[in-house]
């Protein structure tokens, strides 16, 4: 099975970080990851750029590699990732077949209030 498992810098500690960590090892052999974001403790300029970019490596990594059998996206429900992910989603939707599953992590009350709306 292929994978593509879009996750943070997996060096960067608690959270999503740490729950791929201590899954590598039982990943599927096909698995690639896509990395968003960049390291811990980078300058805000660092986050734009990221913020840019990221979007576009995504749709590239899409393109360029063979099908997927499956896209794991891993938010925290909160409204950066929120809507990353939703650009995330829809890019994956244009650009490949393969089924997504969101899995998601962390959670902000207000930005559940907004989803009930």
């Amino acid at each position: 099975m292929k994978l593509l498992l879009v996750v943070p810098d997996l060096s960067r500690n608690g959270g999503v970080a740490n729950f791929y960590r201590m899954l590598s090892p039982y990943w599927p052999k096909q698995t690639r990851l896509f990395v968003f974001g960049g390291p811990p403790g980078q300058k805000w300029y660092g986050k734009l750029w990221h913020r840019l970019v990221d979007p576009l490596r995504f749709a590239g990594a899409l393109l360029c590699a063979r099908r997927y059998d499956w896209i794991l996206l891993n938010p925290s429900l909160e409204r950066n990732a929120i809507l990353r992910d939703a650009l995330f989603v829809v890019l994956a939707r244009m650009l490949t077949r393969a089924p997504i599953a969101i899995h998601w992590h962390g959670w902000d009350l207000h930005c559940e209030s907004l989803l009930d709306k």
